[in-house]
């Protein structure tokens, strides 16, 4: 096939095969223009620098003796030195550019970059059009600057944040901007034309910087909470201990929309680096002499310096990535103040890219000689949730002198039948007999009315006095088990649940009649009755505690009804209302008349069989100012009576001495407890309860849990805080009920199970 369609698909990588193949096959010829043509050729705009105008004069000679060799007509040179193009015919120079944008002078285009040929320095012209204020015309704007190597990437970096954020907003391509965004869009643009004054020159050093004797690669990372990025710099040292370092690249990058945590970001800014160094240490044809990987995050370095510790997938691919790419031993740590990958992660506007040091590098790589950071502490953060968490088992070797002792690990009777029985099975059971003679030991003092005989020389039996009788050996003669022994514990709860949770006398029966006899098992099955939740639920009682003191407002002289607003709590008094929209006055005056008789009756009853006494104070003397609701006759009034001087004094000893006799009389009867004498245990949080409801059968009683105790002036405990647990729906139709919380006093309570 002699021809390839223009616009097919495959056409430009045909094209670009039988050029690369055209120079290989005249590399014995021309070496150096096959070598231009294969690494320095994209498609059809091919890139060099030489030392000298006389080789690039040669090269260019080489290139278009090669490409005629097979047809090809190479043309449209340029470069920076106008004799190195003397050696060609002028109809073969590119055409001068014509400036039609930002930059007055003469440029002219390689690869989409500005390259001006007389200063040889990379420059930025931008071409403005109207745009609207919509996401489109944004990304329009920010898209029309191209720049591969990122010499202006923390401008670029100013312009993506605003169009990340009308992406996280959901603003769609065409709607308006958001007012609050409008004055830093407007602030953005016009900064942009302000990059014509930025020139960036294309060769790393100065042409009279004389010899080198030593380069070195120096790569920033760093990461912020709106991007991340990182720059790479070419530090040259001269024979006479010069130094001059340039920005080779640099890449800044918008922080995912989906949170990552900083030290997440920064290693993620990292990887960038590395990766960037494998690609400069590949492209740039100079010798490296030594290479620097900079971060201010010491997490990071922790975890690339790491040996010992494995990470999850996220942090773990990444560290990998950097071990294979990197020597650890390069990576070393910089104050953020100095890395000037800082400006990479947070933007720079562009009249600040030539005040900071973004483009010449940090002052530390002007020193003669670099220093690195103090050794820092490699250690990861105790607790650092990036850091996965490993379990190591260990095997313990046992020699089976204490095998008995394994059952302990058993809360199920059953389940340890079943495992005795395996392991019988297997032929691998272990008797002791020393425990068991050790564990009856102490208690066959209390067993000689039994007459207690082993059988088989295993068990330790009741002889008793049932012999003769025609029953079951295991009746007649029950085995004699002590009773602290756990798996006696475990025999008692599976007799005690087998008869449904009855009494202590069922479950013991139950248990003799199944050929075991507990030294001591009533008060063994009482104790585990006591301690059984299912029991506790069925029949313990609500929760008591000591008598709380007094409260200070029943000696204090205050009106009724103040503290308390249906029974007084000073005077015991009751106080009874009707709502004012009942019309039945019958009921209300019941009301009135219950009430009376209720608060008539006496305090106290010192002196209520002597006449000579005075009346017993009754709460009626507060409320009405008499014994009885009766009015007495008005008898006969006289004019003193209304207008006596001293009346209010008098009202006030009689007060005086009312509260003299209260104090006296039934205050001192009242002091001690009638019940409730001794205190309890403390209700504590964790602990689990069912809460009492009258109007409830007990099995319908809620369960909850104690999450605050209030304690009052003696340390104890009688009110407390409850967590209802949340109810899970039957039913789609149904809602997820949420957890309440409810306070109520601990006489409503049965606890069911203890924290402790």
């Amino acid at each position: 096939m002699a021809v390839h369609l223009f616009g097919a698909a495959s056409s430009p990588g045909c094209a670009n095969f039988g050029f690369k193949y055209l120079a290989e096959q005249y590399k014995s010829e021309y070496p150096s223009a096959s070598s231009f043509i294969q690494k320095n050729f994209y498609v059809d705009d091919g890139l060099m620098s030489v030392p000298s105008v006389q080789k690039a004069k040669k090269l260019i000679m080489e290139a278009q003796a090669l490409c005629k060799r097979g047809g090809l007509h190479l043309h449209k040179f340029r470069s920076n030195e106008a004799e190195a193009l003397h050696c060609v015919d002028p109809s073969e120079w590119a055409m001068p550019t014509k400036p039609l944008n930002l930059n007055p002078e003469a440029t002219g285009c390689v690869l989409g970059i500005q390259w001006a040929v007389e200063d040889d320095t990379f420059r930025f012209n931008v071409k403005l059009k109207d745009h609207p204020l919509i996401r489109r015309g944004i990304l329009s704007v920010t898209a029309s600057l191209y720049d591969p190597l990122g010499f202006v990437s923390p401008f670029l970096l100013k312009g993506k944040i605003i169009l990340q954020e009308l992406c996280r907003r959901n603003i769609s391509w065409d709607d308006p901007l958001p007012e609050d965004i409008i004055p830093g869009w407007e602030k953005w643009k016009s900064s942009l034309q302000k990059l014509k004054d930025i020139s960036i020159p294309r060769c790393y050093h100065p042409p009279s910087f004389g010899t080198i004797i030593r380069v070195e690669l120096h790569h920033f990372s760093d990461a912020s909470n709106v991007g991340y990025g990182a720059c790479s710099y070419l530090r040259f040292k001269n024979d006479k201990d010069d130094v001059h370092c340039s920005l080779v690249m640099a890449k800044a990058r918008v922080a995912p929309t989906k949170i990552l945590s900083i030290p997440r970001l920064e290693l993620s800014a990292a990887v960038v680096s590395a990766r960037m160094s494998a690609m400069l240490k590949t492209e740039l044809e100079m010798k490296i002499d030594q290479e620097f990987i900079w971060t201010d995050s010491q997490v990071v370095l922790a975890y690339v310096k790491n040996e010992a510790s494995r990470f999850y997938v996220f942090v773990a691919n990444r560290v990998q990535l950097i071990k294979t790419i990197t020597d650890v031993s390069q990576c070393y740590y910089v104050n953020t103040s100095k890395n000037p990958a800082d400006h990479a992660s947070r933007g720079l506007y562009a009249s600040d890219i030539l005040s900071t040091f973004w483009l010449s590098g940090p002052e530390f790589l002007w020193e003669p000689e670099v220093c690195s950071t103090p050794h820092l502490s490699n250690d990861l953060l105790v607790g650092d949730p990036k850091v996965r968490l490993t379990q190591t088992f260990a095997t313990k070797v046992s020699d089976g002198s204490d095998f008995l002792s394994r059952f302990n690990r058993f809360s199920s009777w059953r389940t340890l039948v079943k495992v005795v029985a395996r392991i019988k099975r297997m032929g691998s059971t272990q008797r002791d007999k020393g425990d068991s003679r050790r564990k009856c030991s102490s208690d066959l003092q209390c067993t000689f009315s039994f007459k207690p005989h082993p059988k088989g020389d295993i068990l330790l039996r009741v002889g008793g006095r049932l012999g003769q009788l025609s029953l079951s050996e295991e009746v007649k003669h029950p085995v004699i088990l002590p009773k602290d022994s756990h798996i006696v514990k475990l025999i008692l709860g599976h007799y005690h649940a087998k008869v449904y949770h009855q009494g202590r006398y069922l479950t013991l029966m139950e248990l003799r009649a199944s050929g075991f006899w507990v030294v001591g098992g009533s008060r063994s099955v009482a104790k585990l009755i006591h301690g059984c939740v299912r029991c506790r639920k069925l029949r313990r009682p609500t929760e008591q505690q000591q008598m709380a003191e007094l409260p200070k407002e029943w000696a204090e002289a205050s009106a009724p009804f103040l503290y308390v607003g249906m029974d007084c709590c000073v005077l015991n008094a009751t106080l009874a209302q009707c709502p004012g929209r009942l019309d039945d006055s019958s009921l209300r005056t019941l009301f009135y008349e219950a009430m009376a008789i209720i608060n008539s009756r006496p305090l106290t009853i010192d002196g209520i069989n002597d006449p000579r006494s005075l009346e017993p104070l009754t709460p009626n003397h507060l409320i009405l100012m008499k014994s009885k609701i009766a009015l007495p006759p008005p008898g006969k009034l006289q004019r003193e009576d209304m207008y006596a001087s001293k009346r209010w004094r008098r009202v006030q000893y009689l007060i005086e001495q009312f509260w003299s006799r209260w104090k006296r009389e039934y205050l001192l009867n009242i002091s001690t407890r009638q019940k409730w004498h001794v205190p309890r245990r403390n209700l504590s949080v964790n602990d689990i309860v069912i809460i009492k409801e009258e109007m409830l059968p007990r099995s319908r009683w809620q369960l909850g849990r104690v999450i605050e105790v209030t304690q009052g002036s003696d340390g104890l405990v009688r009110r407390v805080k409850i967590q209802i647990g949340e109810q899970k729906p039957r039913s789609k139709q149904e809602q997820h009920s949420k957890p309440t919380i409810i306070e109520r006093p601990i006489q409503k309570l049965v606890v069911l199970l203890e924290s402790e």
